[in-house]
């Protein structure tokens, strides 16, 4: 009998499967070396055979068990590839959504174990199996996942959420988390703490650091112009009091539409925007603590560090050392040879400071990509002196495509590697958003 039942949708987020069965196949490599058991899966998927991803990827998978089958494994359904609310009724609605959504609620029914992030939780939702529950999904999705199931407790804040049989998690690379969540559970902290090493990657335990209080409206109109008024008050927020006599509302009111919109009260939007504020300074800006707190409107450090340990788990300092920068005159390099003929142009920015790679830990940096684009890679110098890691490419905010770099490769080729993928998923990309 296998551990895992890896249920792959057409479409579905290709990073989020590549991470399912990366962490699997390294959990079993390492396994023996710690005297424990290898763990098991499948992959499965509504017909069989070759299903394919986003960014042009495929997976080989089996069609889904029969209902008659006794399956003691967890069901783990990656991201569905939807990122839009109002594309997710669309998608499970479908003849293959349908069926998982069958198969998923005959496993939950015969109390089987089931996990799932992003848009995948509202698989799990339609499958009936978060009545009760405490869960989480993507932050900007969780409005949506309250609106059609209000007998669930929605934590957005969490990256993941275990409540008896089911286990949710956040957004895009919360599949990570999610997994190192299954291994630990299952097999012990040793081994997940072990892959977690190898592939460089760490369980966080909240999506509150990477909010972004304007995509929290979901297309309201109100809180779009609130959020935009608040941004534009700093350091001098107006109160709740002064926002509902601007709107010409009650408080009332007000605090009802913020909710229903957002899952939070119109105090906690005042606050979520500070705080992103303040996030993006300590990360990008060389301001002290006391002149970040003073920028949003805070009137001594002391405020903000509880703020933000509060409502992000995380101090000041902590977000400094993620989101800092190289530190060094940064020269741009000419576009990489395989930079796009149709002008979309990829590439990075080089330093003289890169050219030194002894004297760098960890090292993030920006790939420049068409307007609307970000890309970044972050990178660790291993004890070989070699570097592996990880980028991201995300458009409007909203997680695309990612590397995970696992081989120990010299800086240049790391870069170089997370470059090309950039590149040819904008070229790809941008002729699909054309039609």
């Amino acid at each position: 009998m296998r551990d895992f039942t890896v249920l792959v949708l057409p479409a579905a987020f290709g990073t989020s499967v590549a991470v399912t069965l990366d962490v699997l196949n390294a959990a079993a490599g390492l396994a023996p070396r710690l005297k424990m058991p290898r763990p098991t899966w499948r992959v499965v998927s509504p017909d069989g055979g070759g299903v394919p991803l986003s960014s042009g990827l495929q997976v080989e998978t089996v069609a889904m068990p029969d209902r008659s089958r006794t399956d003691s494994s967890t069901w783990i359904i990656p991201g569905l590839g939807v990122d839009r609310p109002a594309d997710l009724a669309a998608r499970l609605a479908c003849d293959d959504a349908r069926r998982a959504i069958a198969s998923v609620r005959r496993h939950g029914a015969r109390g089987g174990a089931v996990a799932a992030s992003c848009s995948a939780v509202f698989l799990l939702q339609a499958a009936g199996l978060l009545r009760d529950r405490r869960v989480t999904t993507s932050w900007w999705l969780a409005p949506e996942l309250r609106r059609i199931e209000p007998a669930c407790t929605v934590d957005a804040d969490r990256m993941v959420c275990a409540d008896g049989p089911v286990s949710t998690a956040g957004a895009a690379f919360a599949q990570s988390d999610l997994m190192l969540h299954l291994l630990r559970t299952r097999f012990g902290s040793a081994l997940a703490e072990a892959v977690g090493k190898v592939l460089l990657i760490d369980g966080r335990q909240a999506q509150a650091p990477f909010v972004v209080p304007s995509m929290l409206s979901n297309g309201n109109e109100l809180v779009s112009r609130l959020t935009q008024r608040i941004e534009a008050s700093l350091p001098r927020p107006p109160s709740v009091a002064a926002l509902a006599d601007e709107f010409a509302m009650s408080q009332r009111t007000l605090a009802r539409h913020v909710r229903a919109a957002t899952g939070q009260g119109a105090l906690a939007l005042v606050q979520s925007v500070r705080l992103n504020r303040a996030r993006m300074l300590i990360e990008t800006s060389r301001m002290t603590v006391e002149q970040v707190a003073a920028q949003v409107g805070y009137e001594d450090a002391t405020a903000l560090r509880r703020l933000m340990r509060k409502a992000a788990g995380a101090t000041p300092s902590k977000f400094r050392r993620v989101g800092r920068r190289l530190d060094c005159q940064a020269v741009p390099s000419r576009p990489s040879a395989i930079s796009s003929t149709k002008g979309l142009n990829c590439w990075t920015e080089r330093s003289e400071r890169s050219m030194d790679e002894s004297i760098m830990d960890t090292a993030r940096l920006d790939i420049h990509v068409p307007e609307g684009w970000t890309c970044w890679i972050e990178l660790t110098r291993t004890p070989k002196g070699t570097y592996a890691g990880i980028a991201e490419l995300s458009l409007c905010g909203i997680p695309r495509c990612a590397l995970v770099i696992t081989q120990q490769l010299s800086w240049d080729a790391a870069v170089e590697r997370a470059t090309a993928r950039a590149d040819h998923f904008v070229r790809q990309w941008t002729p699909q958003r054309a039609h």
